[in-house]
């Protein structure tokens, strides 16, 4: 596979290219610290968060250059600690879709950034954007690569799992046909379900095996991977949870003597995270006179509640604003309702820091972490009936509700020096072995 690719290589040079490339600041190599290359998610959520609070802590050890991969541009940034510049852009005339290999004149750009930038070795936070025969190219630049599973596109396009009808099918596809979700905004792809997911297996596969390392954030995710591609070296394939600092970290005071109970839903509201369970929530709350209050933090599309009562809209915040929305809310409860195995769950960490018990889906993640800390309850997934009255229950439930509170309180979350540590003992063993 390698040498097909040099071979590439050094036959697309003198094509002529149909993209806009721009640098606008000269780079080189840091002769006083490694270089380490992100290949990032253009957008925001999760992934971004991650990658943020990494850069922070790898300097100054490390200087990190972040390529931003977006469907029809990607731009290239340096950090320097907390600071940042834009060192180059470039747009793309050809669409990006995820079935091509990269095309020549993205292909171009990112041998422009590995001969300009040298980097130590290149992690690889998403795909999206590029294609999973990027890993190839890194490789055969001489260059460590390594693989962070964020969600499930190396199982499917269909990142989230998620089939027709809405249902996490763990990797595996559900019974009958039907046209599975992309939240790609994509005009058209291929038909996935027991159709191009084989192919596209097929073709991750082979390059998976090229990575240095890979690392998930939960055991869950690591097995559910190594199920579906045994080839992988288990030894290869490491656990690192995330870490973070949280600002001004103490717990609320949390409790069920509130009039209306509130309950606060965090985190950006869409279709994969819950959004019609959280609506029938709210909108059975509302039929039957319960006693409950919803306060929704984050990006919401509002009309999904109009018109219900006991709903309060507080819309996007910092992570900088939980504090004093917190503060200010002091709910006793937090939901979580997404619908597909999320991989991590920072949504869940922020509700813990402050000591706010969570309903959550019971899969992925957020079934793998309340399980083991104790510190919420776990629901089926899209079943509101059943959320409702087991919050009821709860709500009448001291005692299991103080011993929740007290699992929280003797919870240990990882903090950003800690996360940093691990991906620094790893960066540092593929450098010396480069």
């Amino acid at each position: 596979m390698r040498s097909k690719l040099r071979g590439f290589l050094n036959n697309f040079l003198g094509r002529k290219t149909q993209s806009s490339l721009t640098w606008k600041v000269q780079i080189g190599p840091d002769h006083d610290r490694p270089i380490v290359l992100f290949l990032v998610l253009e957008g925001t959520g999760g992934t971004l968060l991650h990658t943020t609070d990494l850069t922070r802590g790898l300097w100054p050890d490390y200087r990190v250059l972040c390529l931003s991969t977006g469907q029809s541009r990607w731009e290239l940034t340096r950090y320097n600690g907390v600071s940042s510049e834009t060192v180059m852009v470039s747009s793309f005339k050809q669409p990006w879709r995820f079935e091509n290999t990269l095309d020549d004149d993205r292909l171009r750009v990112l041998q422009d950034v590995l001969d300009r930038c040298r980097p130590t070795l290149v992690h690889i936070h998403h795909l999206i954007g590029t294609a999973p025969e990027v890993i190839g190219v890194i490789k055969s630049a001489g260059v460590p690569a390594i693989y962070s599973f964020h969600d499930y596109y190396a199982l499917c396009p269909a990142f989230h799992l998620l089939d027709n009808n809405l249902t996490f099918c763990r990797g595996h596809c559900t019974e009958g046909d039907g046209v599975c979700k992309v939240f790609l905004n994509l005009p058209q792809h291929p038909h996935l379900k027991h159709a191009y997911v084989h192919e596209w297996r097929k073709r991750v596969r082979e390059c998976l095996r090229l990575c240095d390392r890979l690392v998930s954030f939960t055991e869950g995710v690591r097995e559910t991977v190594l199920k579906h591609y045994p080839q992988i070296d288990p030894s290869k394939y490491l656990v690192i949870p995330h870490g973070q600092d949280f600002l001004k970290r103490r717990p609320i005071s949390t409790t069920l003597s509130n009039h209306p109970i509130r309950v606060v839903v965090p985190g950006h509201l869409s279709i994969t995270k819950g959004s019609d369970t959280v609506r029938k929530i709210a909108a059975i709350n509302d039929e039957r006179k319960g006693p409950f209050e919803f306060h929704f933090l984050g990006k919401v599309d509002e009309s999904l509640i109009s018109g219900l009562r006991g709903v309060v809209v507080h819309g996007q915040y910092s992570h900088e604003d939980l504090p004093s929305l917190f503060e200010e809310i002091r709910p006793s409860f937090a939901v979580i309702a997404s619908l597909w195995g999320e991989t991590f769950s920072y949504v869940l960490s922020e509700c813990w820091a402050y000591g706010i018990p969570v309903f959550g889906t019971a899969l992925g993640a957020l079934k793998e972490r309340i399980e083991s800390a104790g510190g919420g309850w776990l629901m089926p997934p899209g079943d509101p009936e059943h959320w409702y009255s087991e919050m009821l229950r709860l709500a009448k439930s001291q005692d299991e509700y103080n011993q929740c509170i007290e699992n929280i309180d003797g919870l240990h979350q990882r903090d950003l020096t800690a996360m940093t540590s691990d991906y620094k003992k790893i960066y540092s063993e593929l450098v010396a072995h480069r």
